[in-house]
C-alpha cells in the first residue's frame, strides 16, 4: 500500500524513456505519477526531452465503491493485499499523496475527469473523446 521513493520511479522512468525514445511517438502512464513531486520531476522529464505532458485522465468512482471492487478483486484473486486495512491504508495514500495531483493539473489545463462507473466499453469512448477533444488527436480505432 506505499509508494515507492519519488527518487527510484523517476529514475526507471527515465531509463524507460531513453530506451525507447526512437520508437515512440507518444506514451500513456498508467499509475503515474501519483504525488505533485513526481509530477515536477516528470515535467522537467519531458522538458529535457523537448516534449510536454498533453493530458491527464482521472477515472472518477465513489470511495465505496473503489473498496467493494478492491474486496471481490481479493476474493476472486486470492490477493493477500486487497484486504480491508490495507485498502484503508491505500486510500489515506491516496487521499494524502495523490487527490492534490487534481487540482495541479486543472490548473495546468491538462486534468480530464471520466466517470468510472459503467461498462468498460463506455469508459472507454468517454476517454477516448476527453483525450481527443482535449489534444485535437484522433483515435486510430472504430467506435
Amino acid at each position: 500500500g506505499q509508494l515507492i521513493p519519488d527518487e527510484m520511479m523517476i529514475q526507471i522512468l527515465d531509463d524507460v524513456l531513453e530506451q525507447n525514445a526512437a520508437d515512440v511517438k507518444g506514451v500513456v502512464f498508467d499509475g503515474f505519477p501519483l504525488t505533485i513531486p513526481q509530477a515536477e520531476a516528470l515535467k522537467g522529464l519531458l522538458e529535457k526531452r523537448g516534449t510536454d505532458l498533453h493530458a491527464v485522465v482521472g477515472l472518477e468512482v465513489p470511495e465505496e465503491e473503489l473498496v467493494d471492487r478492491m474486496i471481490k478483486r481479493g476474493q476472486q484473486t486470492g490477493r493477500a493485499d486487497d484486504n480491508i486495512d490495507t485498502i484503508k491504508n491505500r486510500l489515506q495514500v491516496y487521499h494524502n499523496q495523490t487527490k492534490p495531483l487534481q487540482q495541479y493539473y486543472k490548473e495546468e489545463g491538462k486534468y480530464i475527469a471520466i466517470n468510472g462507473l459503467g461498462v468498460v466499453d463506455e469508459i472507454f469512448d468517454s476517454i477516448a473523446e476527453g483525450i481527443e477533444a482535449m489534444t485535437g488527436a484522433v483515435r486510430r480505432t472504430k467506435k
